[in-house]
């Protein structure tokens, strides 16, 4: 499973990470700094002492903590194990034991030469050794490792509680952001007392603006197109039904009849493609008004009315369609009934169309006996795609399964 990358979980863990990083680096440096400035100064303490201290003809004496010998077998025995003699005038030896870099040493023994005016040599030496030493205190490097955790910790929960501060305002932006609609788009952006965020906030809702502008002038232009549109067909299709009564009449020719017959047809699929653009541009799906409606007498008529469409195919068409009246909007029943059926229709061109009908399900099959190239169908996949949407937006039962040759197309009206 892929792990979504959070912001907030990668900021926390860098400035964490560094914090740790900079505490590790500084604490490197501070126990670097202490070494040296502890040799600065048994430098400058032994130097004092060699110049004032006067040793003793045999072995050695304390001064100030200090040993004092006026030869290098004379100092103490640890320290002529450990270290070299010095050499010259102010020479330096020290050697330091320990495991790691922040603990205590076991041993530190530090040793000077000091060269009087005179020729007379003095050595100053200092021996640390923790190694008898029954302190029951926790070890140096065990507190350096709980006191860097407690720091660490500390500094960590301070992190969290910065970025909760700055979390709130961007969890006010983002429920602000999931409750906008259209009717409280226009409204005043809230304050969330921080200028980057309130540019967002801003930026956000100027950009939503301008898609629902956009929105909205697309819906009032198919809705005046499509009403614009009505007057024209409707003058069409009245017009053809009165020349094809004419020409009944009058005995016109098969041709000229074939002719009319298509602009008759033409006119009726845009009729319901108009019809389809008018529903679906309103706002009240759910408060359309609803009558009894006979799905099967319905499915009859839009296969009586669409049947020009399987005309001179060799399609089989069969309807088992089951007489039962059901509480429904006729006019979105017939707008989606009347495209799925003109696609099955559309689509087959040598084979079956089976149309099933019971209670409130339909089901619609179509299927090719063979293989035929598609042919363009002007204006139906609009009428499909919106069709679909109709279904969605009314809240329909709507499968559709691809078969070879064909499809089954299942819709449940509840």
């Amino acid at each position: 499973m892929r792990i979504r990358k959070s912001m907030h979980i990668y900021l926390s863990c860098t400035i964490i990470l560094v914090g740790t990083l900079t505490v590790v680096s500084f604490s490197t440096i501070a126990m670097n700094y202490f070494i040296n400035g502890l040799d600065i100064a048994f430098r400058y303490t032994m130097e004092l002492i060699g110049k004032d201290a006067q040793p003793p003809e045999h072995g050695h004496a304390t001064f100030l903590d200090f040993d004092v010998a006026g030869s290098w077998n004379g100092v103490p025995s640890v320290i002529k194990e450990t270290l070299d003699e010095p050499k010259g005038h102010l020479g330096f030896s020290k050697y330091i034991l320990r495991k790691h870099w922040y603990e205590s040493p076991e041993i530190a023994t530090f040793a000077m030469r000091y060269v009087h005016s005179d020729g007379t040599v003095v050595y100053v030496t200092r021996a640390f050794s923790h190694m008898d030493e029954t302190d029951p205190k926790i070890p140096f490097l065990t507190r350096i490792i709980v006191i860097g955790f407690i720091g660490v910790l500390i500094f960590g929960f301070c992190i969290l509680f910065l970025l909760y501060q700055l979390n709130k305002p961007f969890d006010r932006l983002m429920g602000w952001t999931r409750k906008l609609n259209t009717e409280n788009l226009t409204q005043p952006v809230p304050d969330f007392h921080y200028r980057e965020i309130n540019e967002l906030a801003n930026i956000i809702q100027s950009s939503l603006s301008s898609v629902q502008q956009t929105l909205e002038r697309e819906r009032k232009f198919i809705s005046h197109a499509s009403h614009e549109l009505r007057t024209p067909i409707s003058v069409v299709r009245s017009n053809t039904e009165l020349l094809l009564k004419l020409m009944s009449k009058e005995g016109s020719s098969d041709k000229q009849k074939q002719v009319a017959e298509r602009v008759l047809r033409a006119s009726i699929s845009m009729t319901e493609l108009c019809d389809t653009l008018l529903w679906l541009n309103r706002r009240e799906y759910k408060n359309l008004s609803r009558s009894s409606v006979d799905l099967g007498a319905l499915i009859e008529q839009l296969t009586f009315e669409l049947n020009y469409l399987i005309k001179n195919k060799e399609v089989t068409l069969s309807i088992n369609a089951q007489h039962s009246s059901h509480t429904l909007s006729c006019i979105l029943a017939r707008i989606v009934l009347g495209n799925l059926i003109r696609n099955a229709f559309q689509h087959t061109y040598s084979g079956t169309i089976q149309i099933n009908h019971k209670n409130d399900w339909v089901l619609i099959r179509n299927q090719n006996s063979e293989e035929f190239e598609e042919k363009a169908s002007l204006g139906f996949g609009l009428g499909l795609e919106l069709t679909k949407q109709i279904i969605k937006q009314y809240g329909w039962q709507y499968r559709v399964k691809e078969i070879p040759g064909g499809r089954i197309v299942f819709i449940r009206f509840s």
